[in-house]
């Protein structure tokens, strides 16, 4: 857009005992703090995202729970820095923030989601 401005789109896939989330889809808007040539450098992000995952519910601890497939949408906020090769081809990015998921109550389970990354590419 901008040699100050970005915008994309994350796919994330998770997996495993420890992750719940099946996969998120995160359109973002970058605006970049640093060099003026070439987007790098701290960024702040907002975003939204579409997401899948799996989520226990506990009717009585006595008793095993039931997993259902659900899915969210929400707004999220990051920080971030990325990295530029010499030859301005290859960069790496770190990102970190959190969203708000709006498709759920506080009753059942958590309103947050996570937005992290640790991202390795290269620019056409």
């Amino acid at each position: 857009m901008s040699d100050e401005t970005a915008m994309g789109i994350s796919l994330a896939l998770g997996g495993g005992n420890t992750i719940n989330y099946n996969f998120m889809l995160t359109p973002y808007y970058r605006i970049y703090f640093g060099k003026k040539d070439n987007a790098a450098g701290f960024f702040i992000e907002g975003s939204a995202s579409a997401f899948s995952y799996e989520n226990d519910y506990y009717y009585n601890p006595y008793v095993n729970s039931d997993t259902n497939t659900e899915f969210g949408y929400g707004l999220g906020l990051a920080i971030g820095s990325k990295f530029m090769s010499r030859s301005q081809k290859w960069f790496g990015e770190m990102v970190y923030g959190i969203g708000r998921n709006f498709a759920k109550s506080e009753e059942y389970g958590e309103n947050i989601y996570p937005r992290v990354g640790l991202n390795i590419g290269r620019r056409f």
